[in-house]
């Protein structure tokens, strides 16, 4: 990784081969975050627009908050402050679910950093459980839900994935770790009607 790079660049990101922080950007979940980029171009290779470039960001934060567990708040301990929190989408500009999921931007790669919200609320609730659109999810924890979110990544994705893709990859990667009928795999899909997916 690069650090230090340019003069008052406040971000960080993979650029293919390595990671590159602007000062003070390097923080444990964003450096995790940036790696889950290098990680997504060895497995899925999630095109970087719309839904597909969406559930690339999204994965990176997963990533991030899986490595740094005190919370779900991506971006805590850089300059910037909190950047997106996965436990509440909508707190940062975010949906948090398909009722605003944000249509023909023509800014972000058709809304890659927006849209992620919504994945990223799948995954909160799939580990700690809650309630949205009247569909109550009981979590299973970050331990079950990282190893099938990992295996949905590099087994169940093309290039051009869109969110329902991910919502039956993780559902069949959940039942080829725990077993089709398992309890975890119906509080995953669970997880995805909640935020529209299903």
């Amino acid at each position: 990784g690069t650090v230090h790079y340019s003069v008052n660049y406040e971000n960080a990101y993979w650029n293919g081969t390595q990671m590159v922080f602007g000062d003070d950007m390097v923080g444990l979940d964003v450096t995790a975050h940036e790696l889950g980029h290098g990680v997504c171009q060895a497995t899925a290779n999630l095109t970087y627009k719309s839904q597909s470039g969406a559930l690339n960001e999204s994965l990176s934060d997963v990533w991030g908050a899986m490595v740094d567990r005190e919370d779900w708040e991506i971006g805590e301990d850089i300059a910037l402050g909190v950047i997106r929190d996965m436990s509440d989408p909508e707190a940062y500009g975010q949906p948090k679910d398909m009722n605003g999921y944000k249509r023909y931007l023509f800014y972000d790669n058709g809304g890659v950093h927006i849209n992620s919200g919504i994945p990223n609320y799948a995954c909160y609730l799939a580990s700690d459980g809650g309630t949205n659109d009247g569909v109550k999810v009981t979590g299973q924890g970050r331990s079950v839900v990282e190893k099938v979110w990992f295996r949905t990544e590099k087994t169940k994705l093309t290039a051009s994935a869109k969110f329902v893709d991910f919502a039956n990859g993780c559902i069949a990667a959940c039942g080829e770790l725990n077993g089709p009928t398992s309890t975890k795999c119906k509080e995953i899909e669970n997880a995805f009607k909640a935020v529209g997916i299903k």
